[in-house]
């Protein structure tokens, strides 16, 4: 993924401890500890793994997105603030110790990017990732609103009567799927 990329380019660079704890690379105001193994450090290395110990709190997930692709406005900084506010969320285990996957978690690991990059995820991902490789935003990346609708696999659905408002909805919140909650 980008986010993995990403990570191991800021590793080579020197910049970047898998193991140490996150916290030294996060905003003052923003302090991630498991509510119930405060003790036990997350690390970038969890993240990328998907073993950090972050669950899934739908409710507050699901507020950050809205239509109309605001997200682009939104700091990614201020949405982790909102979801660690709330103890719910945390897998009962501590980190480093199951494989669960959370995309807050992977945005979690997207955010520490940007703050050793001092530039947007998305920019990273533009400037450092596939500008060397030479590929433009029109052939590849991160946002499918840059992408020309006809040439996207249009989603496979059992009810083809939702089909025209899931494209409409997914395309506003620039998502392919909703919500992951995969378990491994």
């Amino acid at each position: 993924t980008f986010i993995a990329v990403a990570a191991m380019q800021m590793v080579e660079a020197n910049h970047l401890n898998l193991d140490a704890n996150i916290n030294q690379y996060l905003a003052p105001d923003l302090n991630i500890v498991h509510p119930q193994y405060p003790n036990v450090s997350i690390t970038m290395r969890h993240l990328l793994m998907h073993a950090s110990g972050i669950g899934v709190n739908a409710a507050v997930e699901l507020e950050s997105y809205t239509l109309n692709d605001t997200f682009r406005q939104i700091n990614l900084g201020d949405v982790l603030k909102k979801y660690f506010n709330s103890t719910v969320g945390w897998l009962p285990i501590p980190p480093g110790n199951k494989t669960f996957y959370s995309n807050v978690g992977t945005n979690l690991a997207a955010y520490i990017i940007e703050r050793l990059a001092g530039m947007r995820f998305e920019h990273y991902v533009q400037e450092k990732i596939l500008k060397p490789l030479g590929i433009t935003d029109k052939m590849g990346g991160y946002r499918l609103s840059n992408f020309d609708q006809k040439y996207l696999v249009r989603n496979y659905l059992y009810n083809e009567s939702i089909s025209a408002e899931l494209d409409v909805f997914l395309r506003h919140l620039n998502a392919t799927q909703v919500s992951s909650e995969a378990v491994f």
